[in-house]
Parts: structure tokens; C-alpha cells; sequence
């Protein structure tokens, strides 16, 4: 038995395969604050206030949290969040993970003033400068 081709109408139009739509992607779970940055030091978590009386912008009110964040502000050049690393000497702050600037740090007791906070040289006193 011998078969024939199929002719088909050129003038008719191909109906479209229809496929069912894919299904989205499940979206990644946002990792955990402790998870994708270590924690701050416990003696820097807290408000701090300072910088150099001699700067034209004035003081720098810093504030870093548990988890890693930190928020700084300045009366005349505004401020900005995001996470800060510590290792023993020098802390990074990230905006939108990308770095924005690397200081020395470093931490002591005065007996009159309290806990300071020593930032690229410059000393900070617990509190807001606000």
C-alpha cells in the first residue's frame, strides 16, 4: 500500500501550538541579617558622636547595630545606611554592597568621658550629636 503526501491549504493558517505558560521561579529567600554579615562588635553597637571640631561639615552621628547595620548622618552632608565589617583594626562600611569607605577603629574607657570610639583617629562619644 503506498501512501500519499499530506497537502495541506496554504490558505488556511497554522493554528499556534499553545503551551501552558512556565511556572515563575520560586524566589531565593533573603539570607539572614547574621547569615550574610557577622555581627558588630558588641562594644561599637549603639550612637556615637564625633569626628573633628575643625571640619568644615561638622560632627558624624554613627549608629551600628547587633546584626551588622549602621546608619550615619551628618546635620550638613546627610548620611546613609548599610552594613559595616570589623576585623581586630578596620571597619568598612557598604551601601548597597559596595564599599564606601575603610578606617582604622579602635575602642577604649576614658574615666571621665566614658566609652570612646576612635575612627580613622578621630574620637566619638556615646550619643547623638543631633
Amino acid at each position: 500500500m503506498a501512501t500519499s503526501p499530506v497537502e495541506t491549504d496554504p490558505t488556511e493558517p497554522e493554528s499556534p501550538a499553545i503551551e501552558p505558560p512556565e511556572p515563575e521561579p520560586e524566589p531565593e529567600p533573603e539570607p539572614e541579617p547574621s547569615e550574610a554579615w557577622p555581627p558588630a562588635p558588641p562594644q561599637v553597637v549603639g550612637e556615637w558622636c564625633g569626628g573633628s571640631d575643625a571640619a568644615p561639615e561638622g560632627h558624624w552621628t554613627y549608629v551600628f547595630s547587633r546584626d551588622g547595620q549602621f546608619a550615619r548622618h551628618n546635620a550638613r552632608r546627610g548620611g546613609n545606611v548599610g552594613h559595616a565589617l570589623f576585623s581586630a583594626s578596620q571597619m568598612a562600611l557598604y551601601v548597597d554592597g559596595r564599599q564606601l569607605i575603610a578606617y582604622p577603629w579602635s575602642t577604649t574607657k576614658d574615666p571621665v568621658l566614658g566609652d570612646l570610639l576612635f575612627i580613622d583617629g578621630f574620637s566619638y562619644l556615646r550619643g547623638s550629636c543631633s
